[in-house]
Parts: C-alpha cells; structure tokens; sequence
C-alpha cells in the first residue's frame, strides 16, 4: 500500500456530514467536532478533515475539542515525533474562512474506571469539557456531535452532566472500532473504559467503524476505509487552503528528520 493510501485511510468526515440529511434543514445544523487533531500531525487525513466542517455552508460548527493523548506529545512510537494540540491548524483555518471557532483541550490522561470524572486533571485540560458542556447548554436546538480518537471527551462530559448531553445531543458520529470482534481498533485502545462508558450509556450514536478483522487499512461492508490515490483535487483548492496544506507536511516530515537524526 502507498504511502498516500496510508495517510488518507481515515479522510472520511465528509462522509458523516452528508449524513445530517441537509437537505431536510430549514437551517444550518449545530456541530461539535471532538477530534485527535495534533501539531505536527499523527494522521494528516485529520487536518484534511477539519476543513469539511468549516467550508459546509449547511455547517454551524459551534466548537472544536482537541482529544489528546499524552504519550503523543511525548517521542510516541508513531514515527517518534512530539506532538501537541491542533490549535496552530484552528487558527490558521479561522482565517482562512473568518470565522472565531473556539477551541480546546480536553483530559491527556486515560479515565481509571467508568465514572471517572477526571476532576483532577490541570485545568486547561478542563478547559475542553467546560466549553462542550457550555456549548450544549446555550444550544436552543439540539446538536450534532462527531468524535474521532478516544472518546474520552465525551465519556467524561457525559459522567459530568448526562442528563444535558441526553437533552441536547441529536446524535454522537462516532468514529472508531472496527467491524468485527477480532480486531481492537487502535482509537478503542486509546481509552477503552471511555468507549465502554460511551456505548453503555443512553446516547443516540452512530457508530463509523475505522477497521476490520484485518486491521485499519482492509476494504471491508462496515468499515470506512477510503483509499486516496492521489492529491490532484488539491490543485483546484483556494491558494490559501494550499498553503494551509503545504504547511501541515512541511512541519510533519521536518519534525520527522529532526526526531529521528
């Protein structure tokens, strides 16, 4: 499998927002976007993604919540690269479109058991859960939400508030796990009590399996692998979108040599 394939395996938010059925909105639908978005990026299909919700005109993104795992901003095993919190990519895409999106951070560290609040987490790992909750609750109308990476953002505002996540959340796109029992996807590995809170609580979700029994990168029914043969559509993208592109591998295949020299 080529190198594109491989980065452009998880490119599929589109999909999902074309899911809100549009076209039966007399206006644009409430989204919250809970993302494992990183600076330089794990999987440069995130920052590709990010852009759907922004350039949607059907699309009222209320909010960005980064789902960060702490052994990324760490030398992690993926290409020993440090990472940190998407907040570069928001601001530049703020721009881009000129918009004033809010973002951030929710809990780094894994919850221990299913009720886990994570109150003792530093408070500008707080900061991600306060804005979700806040979003929700000045809402007058009931909000999409789509999650990528651990769900630990919304396992742990749900034990805080469920009652408001019940009244207020239209439906959780929730993309991780794979289609069969065979294989522990690696988002679900990432925090796996946040999935079983999530999947045992009385949340509508709609669940976007990123894997098979095969592993992640195995066209299959269920799952939403989508192969990226080439970048040509970038070509015809807005100069400053380019840019914004061009950006986002400098810095990761940069960071990569330095990392590993």
């Amino acid at each position: 499998m080529t190198q594109i394939k491989k980065l452009f395996s998880l490119f599929f938010l589109s999909c999902i927002f074309f899911s809100f059925d549009f076209l039966s909105c007399a206006q644009k639908v409430p989204v919250i976007v809970i993302t494992d978005l990183y600076v330089p990026c794990q999987d440069i299909g995130d920052n590709i993604d990010i852009i759907t919700p922004y350039a949607l005109p059907q699309v009222d993104l209320k909010a960005v919540i980064f789902d960060v795992t702490e052994t990324y901003r760490e030398v992690s095993s993926v290409n020993k690269i440090r990472r940190e919190p998407g907040f570069i990519a928001i601001q530049q895409l703020n721009y881009i479109f000129n918009r004033n999106i809010p973002a951030a951070c929710a809990p780094f560290t894994r919850m221990k058991y299913s009720t886990d609040k994570l109150l003792e987490v530093p408070s500008f790992q707080q900061q991600g859960i306060d804005l979700f909750l806040e979003i929700l609750q000045n809402s007058k109308e009931k909000v999409e939400v789509v999650s990528t990476g651990s769900a630990r953002a919304l396992a742990v505002a749900y034990n805080r508030n469920p009652k408001l996540l019940k009244n207020k959340i239209k439906r959780v796109h929730l993309c991780a796990g794979a289609s069969s029992d065979k294989f522990l996807e690696w988002n679900v590995e990432l925090d796996t009590i946040a999935f079983y809170r999530l999947l045992t609580s009385d949340l509508p979700i709609y669940i976007y399996p990123c894997a098979t029994a095969d592993g992640p990168f195995d066209l299959g029914q269920n799952n939403s692998f989508w192969a990226l043969n080439n970048l040509s559509f970038m070509l015809e993208m807005d100069p400053k979108l380019q840019s914004y592109l061009a950006y986002t591998f400098r810095l990761r295949n940069e960071r990569s040599k330095g990392e590993n020299s």
